[in-house]
């Protein structure tokens, strides 16, 4: 049964998007445009309708991924926290090899380490190897890195599909416009939903779509630098190298980073 859900928010995905094309063909005629280019039937069209494609194409999981990794992070705000862990990371090792591995807690607890670092110190905490949290942060960074590349292909493929739902858009508005040309007070409503879908269309692909992608790539890049420098540090706590190493090794890779 869990297996069908996906599919039937596929399905459900391509009726939202027929469904908004349809009522926006019913009410274009009571919605005429403001201000030239703001239009929302044509938006009703593209706007809503890639909302649609987008369910349509795309696994649920792979959506909500899309929509967190969007949403609640940038990578500036990845590149700080990544600093800020590479700062504290001689400190963090002084502690482990004290053997007061209680210490480790309060970095666990220090908002401003990244998540990941908190999750791998309270591992530590609990006496797992580092050799053995290498290992499933490896397996982490290539699951995470095949996601983002999942993902940052749905928008490429939503992006694509921007300009055809516009120029669908346009089909409906000309049909419309045809077949209505005895009535002169629906030719240039019919006529607005026509031109304006062609341009949200265009709009929603290049403002909107392809900027996200820019910066989907720009999150991925700082999440795998992140992981790459918490492996790093795992080495060098697995191969127990002194704590002024981690000083001098971090402050070369801080100053590389900048």
């Amino acid at each position: 049964m869990k297996s069908l859900i996906p599919q039937l928010i596929n399905i459900l995905g391509v009726l939202f998007t027929i469904a908004c094309i349809v009522v926006s063909e019913h009410i274009a005629e009571f919605f005429p445009p403001i201000m030239t280019i703001i239009h929302f039937p044509s938006f009703l069209i593209v706007g809503f309708g890639m909302i649609g494609l987008l369910f349509a194409i795309a696994h649920i999981n792979d959506v909500l991924f899309l929509v967190k990794s969007i949403v609640g992070s940038s990578a500036t705000t990845l590149r700080g926290r990544r600093l800020y862990a590479d700062k504290m990371a001689p400190l963090i090792a002084k502690d482990y090899y004290s053997n007061q591995l209680q210490q480790l807690d309060r970095y666990v607890k220090d908002k401003k380490m990244p998540q990941v670092w908190r999750i791998v110190l309270s591992q530590l905490e609990a006496k797992i190897k580092p050799s053995d949290i290498i290992v499933l942060i490896e397996n982490h960074s290539r699951q995470v890195e095949k996601k983002f590349a999942l993902v940052t292909n749905v928008l490429f493929r939503l992006g694509s599909l921007a300009p055809a739902l516009g120029l669908f858009g346009t089909v409906v508005g000309m049909i419309k416009l045809l077949g209505h040309l005895e009535d002169f007070s629906a030719i240039g409503k019919n006529m607005s939903l026509a031109l304006i879908c062609t341009l949200y269309g265009i709009f929603f692909a290049n403002i909107v779509i392809f900027p996200l992608v820019a910066k989907l790539e720009n999150i991925k890049n700082g999440n795998k630098k992140l992981l790459e420098d918490l492996i790093h540090w795992l080495q060098l706590v697995d191969q127990k190298k002194p704590s002024f190493y981690f000083e001098v090794n971090y402050e070369k890779m801080g100053k590389t980073a900048e």
